[in-house]
């Protein structure tokens, strides 16, 4: 924080909301991550960069904006389904980054970046942080996951719709989306959802395990491949069940598809 601070000209702009998951990731990357020196000096750069980039929220002019969601397990290709939508008239929310290979939900170009990074899977998948993977699935950090994913989702389609009136609602894809799905629908009364499955549900599984060794092997000074390898069974276990409970408890709002889906399986017009 002093560091951003200093490096900050018009000084900086501070949510508190992400006070302790902050605090949580920052106990955590100390004392479990094991990082190198090059690893230590990453993760600082990291999160000066994020509060750096981080500004006020913009309130929306409408209360309720129609969006989309795409979502789906991590390792999942969205990119098919994404395809479909915009076929069907669908307006993309742009820019759309996954969070399964450790990048965040949303972009300087639209409204909280740095905070989409404090309430996705980013973090877990890029560091050993055991700490703050159990702050994330707690009721306190459930509450800020979909607080702020909500208002970001309201905000980014806000700011680039413009015209509120389109017919059309607005689409975005992310894995990060899948386990808070239930959450984010109940906030956001007009959102539906598609839930994308897979045709090689084996090897997106092993694709995505090797991808979250990999990235924390960069980072460590003691990698330790078996609780990684643990870790993301344990992790992939948990959104498999959260995206099942969400289709089972929505089946009006939710859509399970395939990985390439047809126009009929879509089953609902993009208005």
């Amino acid at each position: 924080m002093t560091a951003a601070m200093k490096r900050s000209p018009a000084g900086l702009w501070w949510d508190e909301r992400l006070g302790e998951p902050l605090a949580v990731l920052a106990r955590s990357l100390d004392e479990q991550a094991d990082l190198s020196s090059p690893g230590r000096r990453g993760a600082r750069q990291l999160l000066i960069d994020l509060l750096l980039a981080d500004r006020p929220p913009t309130t929306p002019t409408v209360s309720e904006t129609r969006v989309l969601i795409v979502t789906g397990a991590p390792g999942v290709d969205l990119d098919a389904t994404m395809r479909a939508c915009r076929d069907r008239g669908c307006v993309e929310l742009q820019p759309v980054t996954a969070v399964d290979d450790a990048r965040p939900i949303g972009s300087t170009d639209t409204a909280r970046f740095a905070a989409s990074w404090f309430v996705s899977s980013a973090f877990e998948y890029r560091w050993h942080v055991p700490d703050f993977a159990e702050w994330m699935q707690s009721p306190p950090g459930r509450r800020r996951v979909i607080e702020v994913l909500s208002e970001w989702l309201t905000v980014a389609a806000a700011i680039d719709n413009g015209d509120t009136t389109a017919e059309s609602p607005f689409v975005i894809a992310g894995v990060g989306f899948a386990e808070p799905l239930q959450e984010i629908l109940a906030t956001l009364p007009s959102a539906r959802a598609l839930i994308v499955g897979s045709s090689m549900p084996e090897q997106d599984h092993t694709r995505f395990r090797e991808a979250v060794i990999a990235q924390r092997a960069r980072t460590s000074l003691r990698h330790r491949p078996e609780v990684d390898a643990r870790y993301v069974e344990w992790r992939l276990d948990a959104i498999k069940s959260a995206l099942a409970n969400a289709a089972e408890s929505e089946p009006g709002r939710i859509r399970v598809v395939s990985s390439d889906p047809t126009t009929e399986e879509l089953g609902f017009s993009a208005g």
